[in-house]
């Protein structure tokens, strides 16, 4: 059974190195991507959902909604490797 473990042991070692090298090139895939989506029109989109969130905001019903505007203007600024809440 020994070699068994060690067979285990090895290819568990093998993807653990592989996936912080992934995680790795998936945050500097990210960021590229971000970089890139900023340059070509990221910047207005979320420009647009502030200016749509600060209208909503203007009215005590449409608060939720402006919160809910200003997560999407933070979401098209920066939408790759991001996290929803």
């Amino acid at each position: 059974m020994k070699p068994t473990e060690d067979i285990v042991q090895n290819y568990v070692q093998d993807h653990v190195q592989n996936g912080a090298q992934m995680r790795a090139m998936g945050d500097t895939m990210s960021l590229l991507g971000n970089i890139i989506w900023i340059l070509f029109g990221g910047i207005f989109t979320a420009i647009y959902w502030f200016f749509v969130g600060c209208l909503f905001c203007l009215t005590i019903v449409g608060i939720p909604l402006g919160r809910q505007a200003f997560k999407m203007a933070k979401l098209s600024l920066l939408p790759f490797g991001a996290r929803v809440n």
